[in-house]
């Protein structure tokens, strides 16, 4: 019989045909195999059941597609069905980053609870790095998320907790993570290696979802913060807020905006730039007395 896998990997899908095979195909070209891959799809009509079915039980090993009630109540159905010690949720569409980053992950022997990674998100203009903090401290809780693409979640914390809160249709994968990390605080390790790809284009990307996404954090924010502890937080984001928005509404952020839209003006602009501060450096040292 052969013994439980170290990590279970899992895609919800919905509709997704082309994400999906990409997400599949990045699965199956991992060097580290120490893994069992399950793929809940949601009753799609696109194909995506043809996808998966063209894929041998070797890459695939556990596939359904039945309705569910939304993609926190396919995330759970693939938590029922995993056998393995540690947790990864890939949606359809995301990617591991490389055919060797589950093992230059594994490489580090962690045993801690919640395992993350940095990511690389795709907003469809332009990829970047979003490298994560090594200490999660409050205000960092309070404001940020941790893309659940890179986090590693040891399936036992989902026993104490409990399983995402489909209830919150958009951000329950972030009352997950304040459940975990500030109510029963569990322990944490930050591994500083990309590890996936997430690509954006969901609900919580969307600007019509902004005011839906602001009045579910602020529920799960007084679930899991004490009061004043929260005050103190809100005092700040509103200074913060204050600032950003200043920020954002000066004509040099439009312009700036204007230019990274464009690879070619994006382009030029950095070279102005350096430019500038090459003459700056000239003009510094022959200012300089002998």
């Amino acid at each position: 019989m052969r013994k439980p896998a170290k990590l279970s990997i899992i895609t919800i899908n919905f509709n997704n045909r082309k994400g999906l095979k990409r997400t599949i195909e990045s699965v199956s070209r991992q060097s580290y195999r120490d893994f069992e891959y399950i793929v809940i799809d949601g009753l799609s009509t696109d194909g995506s059941p043809e996808v998966i079915a063209g894929f041998g039980k070797d890459q695939i090993h556990h596939w359904v597609s039945e309705q569910d009630k939304n993609e926190y109540d396919a995330m759970n159905k693939g938590i029922r069905m995993a056998q393995g010690e540690y947790v990864l949720f890939l949606n359809s569409g995301d990617t591991l980053y490389e055919a060797d980053a589950l093992k230059n992950v594994f490489a580090h022997q962690f045993s801690e609870d919640l395992i993350y990674a940095d990511v690389c998100i795709d907003n469809l203009y332009r990829k970047f790095i979003r490298r994560y903090p090594e200490r999660l401290t409050t205000w960092f809780l309070y404001s940020n998320m941790i893309c659940h693409q890179v986090q590693i979640i040891r399936r036992s914390v989902f026993e104490k907790t409990g399983f995402y809160d489909h209830a919150i249709p958009i951000v329950a994968d972030y009352d997950l993570m304040l459940n975990a990390l500030v109510r029963h605080r569990f322990n944490y390790r930050h591994i500083p290696i990309i590890l996936s790809i997430y690509q954006l284009g969901g609900k919580s990307g969307k600007p019509e979802y902004t005011n839906i996404i602001a009045a579910e954090r602020k529920i799960i924010h007084e679930k899991y913060f004490k009061s004043d502890t929260l005050q103190l937080l809100q005092d700040f984001d509103q200074e913060i807020y204050h600032d950003y928005h200043e920020i954002i509404s000066s004509r040099s952020f439009r312009i700036y905006r204007m230019l990274t839209r464009s690879a070619f003006l994006n382009r030029v602009a950095n070279h102005l730039i350096d430019l500038i501060l090459n003459l700056l450096k000239g003009l510094r040292r022959m200012s300089r007395p002998y």
